[in-house]
């Protein structure tokens, strides 16, 4: 009686083993089709796109030689929407499906900086190693002063905004520009209320009213009050860059029609 129990037990034992490494496997399978899923999620045109991101410890994809390069300033205590706006816009994929632009991110340092917003964007170049620029687009900062006071930072955007076809400012980002010296005898616009400090800081600047201005172009330089107006001034430059279908194909993927009609409710 005694060994009849015990060869039930054991049965009983195998019989869970199996059951377990086959739900388990199953599970198994399942989270790495998940994982796998959430990392190769396409979508159609006009669909939201998920992306999966690189880790802070990647290499930066290298650049397609025959692309344009558009070059986006960061720097620590960056305004958010001012740098996703170029990306948004410039990242997005043709009508038949073909990537138009590299969009790279450069700081001082190759290294993490901190938005204004608490995101942690990481540089793809710094100064030392940036590419040739096709257009350079300069963000406002929450601490603006310290950016300015950084004579390496000013040299670089003048140096670099200076060989490229194209320089917009966003924000506050139209002082940094003002720093350099390259909108000297330039329409420019900055953030709303700040029209009157930036021209008193930089005389030679055509400042622009900007309670009633969103955005300025003047021959190759671009500026906008920043935050979602940063859209505007991207867009603007995409269409210098492409053609006026191009724009409106990736105003299609912005839903852009959907935020015109908004009326707050």
């Amino acid at each position: 009686m005694r060994s009849r129990i015990t060869i039930s037990a054991f049965i009983l034992l195998i019989f869970a083993a199996v059951t377990y490494s086959v739900v388990t496997g199953h599970n198994d399978e399942n989270a790495t089709k998940q994982n796998t899923t959430s990392q190769n999620i396409k979508a159609q045109p006009g669909q939201c796109v998920v992306a999966s991101q690189l880790k802070h410890n990647q290499k930066p994809q290298s650049l397609n030689p025959e692309l344009p390069t558009i070059g986006v300033l960061v720097v620590d205590d960056v305004l958010l929407t001012e740098v996703a706006a170029p990306f948004d816009v410039f990242g997005k994929h043709d009508a038949n499906g073909n990537q138009r632009f590299n969009v790279i991110l450069i700081g001082k340092e190759q290294r993490p900086y901190h938005s204004e917003e608490g995101l942690t964007l990481v540089a793809d170049f710094s100064f030392s190693n940036a590419p040739p620029l096709t257009a350079l687009i300069v963000p406002g900062a929450f601490q603006m002063q310290e950016i300015l006071e950084d004579q390496t930072i000013v040299n670089f955007v003048r140096k670099s905004g200076q060989d490229a076809e194209y320089l917009a400012s966003n924000c506050a980002g139209a002082f940094l520009l003002g720093k350099s010296g390259l909108a000297n005898n330039r329409k420019i616009v900055t953030y709303i209320g700040g029209g009157m400090e930036l021209r008193k800081a930089f005389p030679k600047l055509k400042v622009q009213n900007d309670s009633i201005t969103s955005h300025v172009i003047d021959e190759n330089i671009i500026s906008s009050n920043g935050n979602l107006t940063s859209y505007i001034s991207a867009l603007l430059l995409l269409e210098k860059l492409t053609d006026q279908s191009h724009r409106e194909h990736v105003e299609s993927q912005l839903y852009l029609n959907r935020l015109k009609s908004w009326n707050g409710k």
